[in-house]
C-alpha cells in the first residue's frame, strides 16, 4: 500500500510534446528492462518519445531512441512518476517474479501515469487490461500496447484515471490505518 494523501494525481496528457515512456527500478531489476529494449527501436520508427531510464546502474542506449539515464532518489521518486506519460513494467514468468506485489504498478497507477506491464503474479490482480492499463506478454503485444498509448492522449488520461481510482479502492494505506492499530493495541 501508499498513501496517495503525499502525491496528487498527474492532471495533463501532453498531445503535442515528446511523449515520455518511462522505467523506474534498480540495478538488480535492470535484466527486466533489458529483456523488452529491442522493441523500442520498432516504437522509434512509428513514435517519438523519450525513454526515460529511472534506477539503473547501467546506462542505456538503443540505436534511434533518445534515451535519458536518470539516478533515482527518495526525494525525487513522486515527482519522476509525474513526469512520466507512460510506465513501464516488465517482468519474467518465473517463482520470484511471480512472488512480487505489483508494488511499481501501484505507484504508477497511483500517480494517474497508465501502465503497460507483463501479466505476471500480482499485476494480473491490480491491472485490468484495456481498463486501468495494459497487460503485455509478447514483443507484438507490448507495441501494440505502446502504440496505442503514444497514439491517443485520452486512452492515457482514461486509463491513468482509472488506475489512480484502483490504488484509492484497494491500495491506499488511509483504508488500512485504523486495522494496523488496532493490531498495535492489540499487542500492546
Amino acid at each position: 500500500v501508499l498513501d496517495t494523501e503525499k502525491g496528487p494525481m498527474k492532471q495533463d496528457a501532453k498531445e503535442n510534446d515528446s511523449l515520455v515512456i518511462g522505467w523506474i527500478g534498480t540495478a538488480m531489476t535492470a535484466a527486466y528492462l533489458e529483456s523488452i529494449l529491442s522493441i523500442f527501436e520498432e516504437l522509434a520508427k512509428r513514435h517519438r518519445f523519450v525513454l526515460r531510464v529511472i534506477g539503473s546502474s547501467k546506462k542505456v542506449e538503443i540505436p534511434g531512441v533518445e534515451v535519458d539515464n536518470c539516478e533515482w532518489s527518495l526525494k525525487t521518486d513522486w515527482k519522476h512518476f509525474h513526469d512520466l506519460d507512460i510506465g513501464i513494467y516488465p517482468l519474467p514468468d518465473d517463482p520470484w517474479a511471480r512472488g512480487k506485489a505489483a508494488f511499481k504498478a501501484i505507484q504508477y497507477m497511483a500517480a494517474g501515469v497508465p501502465v503497460v506491464a507483463s501479466p505476471v503474479g500480482m499485476n494480473c490482480e491490480v491491472i485490468q487490461d484495456g481498463v486501468n492499463g495494459f497487460l503485455a506478454s509478447t514483443e507484438e503485444e507490448w507495441l501494440q500496447k505502446l502504440s496505442l498509448l503514444a497514439e491517443q492522449p485520452s486512452l492515457r488520461r482514461q486509463l491513468g484515471e482509472a488506475g489512480r481510482k484502483k490504488v484509492e479502492a484497494h491500495y491506499d494505506t488511509g483504508l488500512y490505518r485504523d486495522h494496523f492499530l488496532n493490531l498495535i493495541k492489540d499487542i500492546a
